[in-house]
């Protein structure tokens, strides 16, 4: 069961954030309809030239599959010709990526669905891909260093990402273009002519050159508060908690950084060695049993 939480405010130098709780979610798919596309196989990306596709296949359930449908995101939809062994028509595509989702449904009203990404190709054209974002400059050692661009393709082809000069003490994610990486003491100092670039399997499109330099400790700061909880999900009372879980980064949802406050008495903790840059935090609390609560909202504060 986890911890419920309350209130969120945050300014300029003083993040103040509340803890929101979230019910445990029942992810099972017992029982529910099973849908597999037979002339495709397990391929989650098909290429094709042409200008439409048919697909077959099975579809099973404890219950009678009563439906197979079909719908685009890139428009249009329909019904399939059979149950447990379905077909669809013809299905329009546009050229890029269309993302086609079957749904399978049976007496008593179950659904599954099943998507596949048909990526159609047309002849003699390319539009390069777009890339942008800004990394930052700075970087402390033993603080977590995080950079990923945003890049779009106008085609809608599958893309790829690459770099040049990759800092020593980094990762590099070739199909998200997220850099990232602790770095240590003897990697002070700067790390130049760093380069990402984004290909769409034709043309490749760079970021502007940029530089980390890695420094011993950094002057900015944070200040981060909390409402403690009383109570949890089920609002009974909260009578073991145990302590808080700040987690930070710099980038939103991806939190690299962790420390842990085995005291339940505080409601604020002053994050401190943070370099340039946009970063976030959210705060957990957690009980004697080590069972943690949801993320807070997110708190931000650029450092200059």
């Amino acid at each position: 069961m986890k911890i419920y939480n309350v209130a969120r405010m945050f300014g300029l130098t003083t993040i103040s954030l509340l803890l929101a709780a979230c019910p445990l979610k029942d992810d099972s798919s017992a029982g529910l309809p099973a849908i597999s596309i037979a002339n495709l196989g397990d391929a989650a990306v098909v290429e094709t030239p042409d200008i439409s596709i048919r697909l077959y296949g099975t579809a099973q359930s404890d219950d009678t599959v009563t439906s197979v449908s079909w719908q685009n995101a890139r428009g249009g939809n329909g019904v399939a010709n059979g149950t447990e062994n379905w077909a669809t028509g013809r299905i329009s595509l546009q050229t890029g990526r269309n993302t086609i989702t079957l749904t399978a449904t049976d007496t008593v009203g179950n659904e599954n669905t099943k998507s596949i990404v048909i990526e159609r190709k047309k002849p003699g054209s390319n539009s390069a891909p777009t890339i942008a974002g800004v990394a930052a400059d700075t970087a402390s050692i033993n603080i977590g260093y995080e950079f990923q661009p945003d890049a779009s393709d106008p085609d809608n082809d599958t893309l790829t990402f690459s770099i040049q000069n990759k800092p020593s003490w980094a990762a590099f994610n070739n199909v998200t273009g997220r850099l990232h990486g602790v770095p240590a003491n003897s990697n002070i100092g700067p790390h130049n002519n760093i380069r990402i670039s984004v290909s769409d399997g034709t043309t490749s499109t760079p970021l502007p050159a940029f530089t980390i330099n890695v420094v011993g400790f950094a002057n900015g700061s944070a200040t981060v508060s909390w409402n403690p909880p009383t109570l949890r999900t089920d609002n009974s009372p909260l009578a073991d908690l145990a302590g808080y879980q700040i987690e930070y980064g710099l980038l939103s949802g991806n939190f690299g950084n962790v420390i842990t406050i085995n005291n339940p008495g505080t409601a604020a903790f002053v994050v401190e060695n943070l370099s340039r840059g946009s970063w976030k935090f959210v705060v957990r609390a957690f009980d004697s049993s080590g069972q943690l609560s949801s993320r807070s909202v997110e708190g931000r504060k650029t450092i200059q």
